[in-house]
């Protein structure tokens, strides 16, 4: 199993190679392929407290890319890479969106490797790498102790993470209260 999924993650990191990639992390359930979706087109509808795909954006690259309802088990099995264009001062700039498996899975230790080891294999061939974190509600449980080991898992990994933390966009997502939007402000 963790050969398939290295091998399905070598595809990815031939595809953004010399590319500019927005690198999408986050633990299972934090909304990473949800995002990549919506930066691509798709558009959505309520279900029961959560969002699901009501059209799906024309990119061939996204069919692969499938939204969850589980907060411990990831849909997303490895690194996908899906081209998208977006306007930078002006100027279409095409973008690799790297949509990755969520970190905290239940289904094994061979999940999170081949998950560090996609991630990595992904971003060191790319021309330049946009890291975005996405943490949900869950992040400020136990004194934000899963927001600190998101954190060192990712300063393990990328090792200029912990010295050039302004170089990463971070978003908070689903369920966030008035206290907690409050409690990020004064930090």
């Amino acid at each position: 199993r963790l050969r398939i999924l290295l091998e399905k993650a070598k595809k990815a990191e031939n595809e953004v190679k010399g590319r500019k990639v927005i690198l999408l992390i986050g633990n299972t359930g934090a909304g990473k392929s949800t995002l990549t979706h919506h930066l691509c087109g798709s558009t959505f509808q309520a279900f029961e407290k959560r969002v699901i795909p009501e059209t799906i954006a024309p990119i061939a690259a996204l069919e692969s890319v499938h939204i969850g309802m589980s907060a411990t088990l990831s849909e997303t099995r490895y690194v996908s890479a899906i081209p998208v264009q977006f306007r930078v001062r002006g100027v279409l700039e095409t973008f690799y969106i790297c949509d990755t498996p969520g970190f905290l899975d239940v289904r094994g230790a061979e999940i999170e490797l081949a998950n560090v080891q996609g991630i990595v294999d992904a971003i060191k061939n790319a021309a330049e790498v946009y890291p975005v974190l996405l943490f949900n509600e869950g992040c400020s449980a136990d004194r934000w102790g899963a927001f600190r080991n998101m954190l060192k898992t990712v300063a393990a990994f990328i090792p200029t993470a912990a010295s050039n933390h302004e170089a990463f966009s971070y978003i908070f997502t689903k369920g966030w209260t008035i206290d907690d939007k409050k409690a990020i402000n004064d930090a």
